[in-house]
């Protein structure tokens, strides 16, 4: 089957082709070669879009949405699912129909941050339900709680945190009472991987993360059925991820060690989150070579590609190993890489580190009048945050900084309680910033004359 093109659809997508591999800018020059106006271009664009997708997937349904998914296309994907639904409505439940929700549901509730579609994600779990042939409370409570988990872990990434309302430490721990007395184990599973991530992100306590991570952990013999993927590993990746939280280095890196030995699956849950982790792990155990290799395996792709917050992790941890290793000039590159990419993404704890790394490159680069410069203007934009109080570490920090700084410029040794406060915020950092605030401490301290 061949895509059929008549006159203008013909012109335009000759051009295009003409054009692949190559930038692309549509312009005024371009548009009247062409003989369009933008919204006739564009219009024109959508008819060819959907005669490819007709000869690639003539039959369309699931394997065409996958497709898109795949190929990073989560605005056309979202809107498909929506046409799609259009033919379903009538359907009646069947265990092939509830195979095909349950399957968009986790495709759904995977998008990144930024493309994630909530009315349609909490829509699809629904249909799932009413798709089931044997509807039952484990399976609602399932989606309940999935949904919950979802919710958990978006909310970090907000600036407002208006949703907090609903998802707050006690509705979490009524919810865990309300399954203790069942036997459904996927919505066990779900709720205490959201405590686990309350603990770790709204509300920090590291001990108690584990602690529900524990818990999650000891349900893998009965939910591994339910997963494409080894659930086993998952786990293992998990745990390994909230050592290091933990600052347990050691305990850390032999679990990721032992996992990226075989090379991780590309279909692994949180799969580039858990590439940056063995990243910066390694760094932290001062295995550059490994670093920069598993850099290269895992993110010099989407980073070519700028493949929103999967590009923006692994440029973030260039310049972190970078910033280790002293090539400042490689460093700089990659945080204004990261910084290029999250404009797009808007992935609010991105810029946090961002900035972060940043003020860390002024500061090994002895540029202390700009980092002094760039001290002043985060403590500003912290303070005018409604969140300021989740965010007293970072403004603890840079506080300190402006510190030392008043310090280096007046010719002044530090404090020892300053000295102090600071080597406890670094401690409490190592799991983002491995070991440039101890790099940037040495450096003022050489500076300063105190060794």
């Amino acid at each position: 089957m061949h895509l059929r093109k008549i006159g203008k659809e013909k012109k335009v997508f000759d051009y295009i082709h003409s054009r692949l591999g190559q930038d692309f800018l549509l312009n005024s020059k371009v548009l009247a070669k062409l003989e369009l106006s933008e919204s006739h271009f564009n219009k024109v664009c959508s008819v060819l879009l959907k005669k490819s997708f007709d000869v690639l997937f003539p039959d369309g349904g699931l394997p065409f949405l996958l497709f898109l998914k795949q190929r990073n296309l989560p605005g056309l994907f979202t809107h498909e699912v929506w046409q799609h639904e259009k033919s379903l409505k009538e359907a009646q439940p069947s265990e092939e129909l509830a195979k095909y929700y349950l399957t968009l549901f986790h495709q759904l509730i995977d998008l990144p941050f930024a493309s994630y579609d909530e009315e349609l994600t909490q829509y699809i779990g629904q249909r799932y339900l009413a798709a089931l042939e044997q509807p039952s409370a484990a399976w609602t409570n399932y989606v309940e709680c999935h949904l919950l988990f979802s919710d958990i872990n978006r909310l970090s990434a907000k600036k407002n945190k208006k949703a907090r309302l609903k998802l707050s430490l006690d509705f979490l721990l009524k919810k865990e009472a309300e399954l203790q007395s069942t036997n459904f184990h996927l919505a066990q599973y779900y709720t205490y991987r959201s405590l686990c991530s309350y603990f770790l992100y709204l509300e920090p306590n590291p001990s108690k993360a584990q602690e529900f991570l524990l818990k999650a952990i000891e349900l893998k013999d009965q939910i591994a059925w339910f997963y494409p993927i080894n659930i086993g590993k998952f786990l293992e990746l998990l745990y390994a991820d909230i050592l290091f939280f933990n600052c347990q280095i050691d305990q850390s890196y032999s679990i990721y060690q032992k996992v990226f030995s075989q090379k991780l699956e590309p279909e692994m849950y949180g799969f580039f989150y858990h590439c940056e982790q063995f990243v910066l792990v390694n760094i932290l155990k001062e295995n550059y070579t490994s670093a920069e290799q598993t850099l290269q395996t895992y993110f010099d792709e989407p980073i070519q590609q700028k493949l929103d917050i999967h590009a923006t992790r692994g440029a973030m941890s260039y310049a972190k190993l970078y910033l280790s290793t002293g090539q400042l000039k490689e460093a700089i590159h990659f945080i204004n890489l990261s910084r290029e990419i999250n404009e797009t993404a808007t992935y609010h704890p991105f810029e946090f580190q961002i900035k972060m790394l940043e003020l860390m490159y002024f500061f090994l680069k002895e540029d202390f009048e700009f980092a002094e410069h760039l001290c002043i203007r985060n403590i500003k934009t912290i303070m005018a945050n409604p969140e300021t109080k989740r965010h007293k570490n970072y403004l603890s920090f840079y506080r300190i900084c402006l510190y030392f700084i008043t310090c280096i410029l007046k010719s002044k040794p530090l404090g020892e309680k300053q000295l102090n406060e600071y080597k406890a915020i670094e401690l409490s950092m190592q799991n983002l910033y491995v070991n440039l605030p101890e790099k940037v401490l040495k450096k003022v301290l050489s500076v300063t004359g105190q060794h």
